[in-house]
């Protein structure tokens, strides 16, 4: 926010903040939503005792997410990504989700 503050006058401040405020609330933001659910649940332990507990808390978050991502969101369809290809005869092949 202070980085767009520096960039903008006073008054188009109050427009610029409510313009970052809704890109950090949207679900089509994955990286900042995982970023802000990250910091939420170390925040909920504050003191890891050791090293193996935040691999072990991060880890199940990022498969929990990775889950969601898979079966809720499909931000690129195989249909989409058969008209990227160079080769109008490829397929893009499944892969199961894990």
């Amino acid at each position: 926010m202070r980085n767009a503050f520096a960039h903008v006058g006073t008054k188009q401040r109050q427009m610029v903040a409510a313009a970052i405020r809704t890109a950090f609330t949207q679900a089509t933001n994955p990286l900042e939503r995982l970023n802000g659910e990250i910091k939420r649940r170390t925040d909920v332990v504050a003191i890891f005792p050791n090293e193996a507990a935040i691999v072990r808390l991060l880890g199940a978050l990022l498969l929990e997410q990775n889950d969601e991502w898979a079966v809720q969101r499909r931000y690129m369809s195989l249909e989409t990504l058969e008209g990227l290809s160079d080769d109008p005869k490829a397929k893009p092949r499944r892969i199961a989700a894990a």
